[in-house]
């Protein structure tokens, strides 16, 4: 119980931050002036929303996840706890989703700003459909995820003394085809995603009068050193999602204690905490 109430803290500091940090990026977003951000602010906008309800549902979940393959356990100590199972199950399954979907949104904004530098700008409509394209297969595999009652005979295996009926929990089989399609989707979606955003990344410093245009556009105020950090500062955020892939491949290797079956879900709202801060301080017409 220790280690579940200082999981907790650290799980709500994060929210503290995220939830008020997004909703300002979010305000500056839409309030912020000057055509040439408005594609570019569509992305920005979708990933504020992305993000802010990624940290509402990971309060409302607090899922520790048990790996013992191919079976996931699930035990539930978040806020929805208090309302039901049922309320449980949906915010993981959405944070499932929202995850991987800021991820490739973050893919998103770079491949913007690589064709941007080659002096082309997506039209509105354009990077719109990007976005629901990268968005349709995460939905897909969030709703094809099948629940199974496995967590009652594999939580006694971690777990012998756990009484079932004080904690809310729900498994899930991947030997069924449906969570195969997840399981194949969750592993490949982030090195899909951080493949197309190193490559990107490498692409705008290519030479330094492409990294020039891309800081015009931006309009920042700051040295060129500075703001090749905001990219790399970007580039790296959600390779802070990998502690949760270390968790799960040490559950696998015998490693078992709540605090990494917490950080399996946990480590993902890192990410939405920081990057609204270094948006709002790069980006001058949303830090103005």
């Amino acid at each position: 119980r220790k280690m579940t109430f200082i999981m907790n803290v650290l799980d709500c500091t994060l929210g503290t931050i995220g939830i008020p940090m997004n909703l300002i990026l979010t305000i500056a977003i839409i309030f912020a002036k000057g055509t040439h951000l408005k594609a570019y602010s569509l992305i920005l906008f979708h990933s504020a929303v992305t993000v802010l309800t990624e940290v509402i549902v990971e309060l409302l979940a607090m899922t520790r996840m048990m790996a013992e393959f191919p079976y996931l356990v699930y035990i539930f100590e978040g806020f929805c706890t208090h309302i039901g199972t049922a309320v449980c199950q949906i915010s993981m399954q959405l944070e499932l989703h929202l995850m991987f979907h800021s991820i490739l949104l973050i893919a998103v904004s770079f491949w913007y700003r690589n064709v941007v530098l080659t002096g082309i700008y997506p039209s509105f409509v354009k990077t719109q459909s990007v976005i629901l394209a990268i968005l349709l297969p995460t939905i897909l595999s969030t709703y094809i995820l099948t629940w199974s009652n496995d967590s009652v005979n594999i939580l006694p295996h971690f777990y012998p003394d756990i009484n079932l009926s004080d904690v809310i929990h729900v498994g899930a089989n991947f030997n069924n085809h449906h969570n195969k399609i997840v399981g194949v989707w969750t592993i490949n979606a982030p090195m899909v995603a951080y493949g197309f955003i190193f490559y990107f990344r490498r692409q705008v410093h290519r030479t330094r009068k492409m990294h020039s245009s891309l800081l015009r556009v931006s309009h920042c105020s700051f040295p060129r050193q500075k703001k090749a950090q905001a990219l790399s500062y970007h580039a790296l955020l959600p390779s802070l999602s990998i502690l949760g892939i270390f968790a799960f491949l040490a559950q696998n290797l015998g490693v078992q204690h709540p605090a990494i079956e917490r950080v399996a879900y946990m480590s993902c709202s890192i990410p939405p905490a920081i990057n609204p801060v270094l948006t709002l301080y790069f980006v001058g017409p949303y830090r103005r």
